[in-house]
Order: structure tokens, then sequence, then C-alpha cells
């Protein structure tokens, strides 16, 4: 039956690296993937400087994601493989529940539908609920074990700044319209590339049927302009946002979104930043039920920052925002994450 479950994993998915090559062994060097580019001459210097910064910063995310990946399933995966133990011993049909899972990870690529969330966790949630609940003990904790947590940003988050202009000085304002220029791309095992032409949105989906601890981040700039005379100048950028997360299988399941604003000069300097903002985080201890949370659409928010230009700095500057979606999946898990940023008009105060 062991053998069973973890081919019908397998076989499709790399969604539990661990189940399928041994508990504590660490992932294998992931492969280098060369960028791709052509055509970014056509995108305006300061925003593909800025684009060029976060690719050459790449390598050392991926070796801390792959490392905290690598703690998590020190930790996690003997009370992953606990929970399979319980539940196979409570009788329950585990292979047909990972195959309803795996479907409802791989079909959400085209087509999210409810009813499969209800049907599946009818058919399979009460009889994983008591396994789970006998094997622990202890009254209440299965529960929470299975339960969904949720760390979800409010829905105006801090970092949507301006500022008043220094000791009441003179002010002009402007406003910058879309489309933002050119698309960084970076996924899984170190992909990455810069496109040119312009973008009106940022598109940040994982799978578990990609990677074990699966990764998407896109970034765009948008290029402004300021006067000489400008002493303090305040940028905000106006972003409709939507996503939706889901997660299944049984074991450790773990999606969250990233959002971030920044505001760079033409050498690649940042000059200011919105702080890092966390749309959503959800994530499972147990699993054993599918989930699916469906913020479409979802609020309009606005992420800026401001800085002080001193006498003979750039009058050009690029705005940066960049979403990302990752998964973390430990035992028999999966989920996906499916984050949407449309770009909008950024304003811009100048004060001198």
């Amino acid at each position: 039956m062991k053998a069973a479950v973890i081919s019908a994993v397998c076989g499709l998915t790399i969604w539990s690296l661990a189940a399928c090559s041994g508990p504590l062994e660490a992932a294998p060097p992931a492969p280098k993937v060369a960028s791709a580019r052509s055509g970014v001459e056509d995108i305006p210097g300061a925003v593909l400087i800025a684009l060029e910064g976060t690719e050459q910063t790449a390598d050392q995310r991926e070796q801390d994601r792959r490392k905290a990946y690598d703690d998590q399933r020190v930790q996690l995966e003997p009370m992953a493989k606990g929970l399979s133990d319980a539940v196979r011993a409570g009788k329950v049909d585990l292979d047909g529940y990972l195959s309803s899972s795996q479907k409802y990870v791989i079909g959400s690529e085209t087509k999210i539908d409810p009813s499969v969330v209800t049907a599946v966790n009818q058919t399979y949630g009460p009889g994983i609920q008591s396994a789970i609940a006998s094997a622990v003990n202890v009254a209440g904790v299965g529960g929470l074990l299975q339960q969904t947590q949720v760390a979800t940003a409010p829905g105006n988050p801090p970092g949507g700044g301006g500022g008043a202009a220094p000791n009441g000085g003179c002010c002009t304002a402007q406003h910058f319209q879309p489309p933002w220029s050119g698309l960084y791309e970076e996924g899984d095992f170190g992909a990455r590339a810069i496109r040119p032409g312009p973008t009106t949105q940022l598109e940040a989906r994982v799978r578990s049927a990609i990677a074990a601890a699966p990764h998407r981040l896109e970034q765009s700039g948008l290029l402004i302009t300021v006067p000489s005379t400008a002493g303090r100048v305040s940028a905000a950028a106006t972003l409709d946002t939507s996503w939706v997360i889901g997660l299944s299988g049984l074991g450790y399941a773990h999606v969250w979104l990233g959002l971030d604003m920044s505001v760079s000069k033409p050498d690649g300097t940042v000059v200011c930043r919105a702080p890092h903002l966390e749309q959503d985080n959800q994530w499972t201890w147990a699993g054993g039920f599918l989930t699916l949370s469906d913020h479409r659409p979802g609020p309009t928010i606005v992420r800026g920052c401001s800085f002080d230009r001193a006498p003979g700095d750039p009058t050009e500057y690029s705005v940066n925002v960049a979403a990302s979606s990752d998964g973390t999946f430990i035992g028999f898990s999966g989920g996906y994450g499916d984050y949407y940023v449309n770009l909008g008009v950024v304003d811009v105060v100048a004060c001198d």
C-alpha cells in the first residue's frame, strides 16, 4: 500500500521530494538555467538596470529558499509520515484522496471549480479527520493540526505613502500612466528572463506539481521624471490585485504571496522602498482536505515611498513593482497560488 501511495504521488509531481528520496537527505543541486533576454535595449535604461539588479540577486534567493526548505523537511517530515501512517491504519482510501488532490491542483491551472472541493471533502474528509484525531489522542489537537492558518494583509496596508512638502515648499504633481516597461521573470531551478515590451500585469503563479518548493517572481518598472529643482519626491503606484490559493493532500502545505515596491536611480541605487507586503499567507500543518480561497476581484492598493533629492541628482527614476508567489509542501501535500497585479498609474509629487 505504501509503495502504491508513493508511486501515485511521485509519478505525477514532485510534491514531496522527501517521500520519494528519503527522510533527511538534502535535495540535489538545482540545475542552472541560462538567463533569457532579447531586445532588452528597448527598455528604458533606469528600468532595465533595476530589472538586472533583481536578476543579479536571484541566486542568493534560491539558496535561501532551498536551505529553508531543507530545514523544514527535517522538522516536519516525521509528522507528515506519522499522519500518512495514521490515515492508512484508519482504513481511509488514501490513494483515492491523493489522486483527487492531484487532479484538483492540476485542474486549477485552467479551471477552478468549488464543487470539486466540496465533493472531495465530503468523500474523504470525515475519515481522515477521525483517523488523525485517533492518532493524536488529545482532544482538539487533531482539528488544530488540520485547520488552515491564515495571515492576510489589511485591505489598506501601510506603505502607500506620499509625504508632506518640507517646510511648506512649493510642490508639483505628475501622473505617469501605464503601460509599464519590461518584464523580469524568475522561476524554479534558477530559470530567469528579462523581456522587452509594455507590461500591464504581473502574474506570479506556482503549483506543487512543479517542485516541492515552487517559486515565481515577476517585476516591471515605469520611468518617471522630476523637476531639476525638486528636493523631496514622493511616488505612489496604484495596483489592482487579485489572487487564488488552494491547499491539498496530506502533510504540511504552505502558500504565500509577496509584493514589493521601490524607486531607483539610473545606476540602480534604490532611493526608497515601501515595506514588503504579504497580501496572503496560508498554511496547514496536517491537511487532509482541499481548500479554496478566491479573492477575485481583490483590493486596489497604493504602494509608495518618498526620498530626498540633492542638487545634481538625476531627474529620471524607475518605479519598480515585483510580485511573488511561493509554496512549501512536505509529505503528501500540494497546492497552488495564483497572484495577479495590474500595474496602474504612478502619482509623483515633487517639492522644492
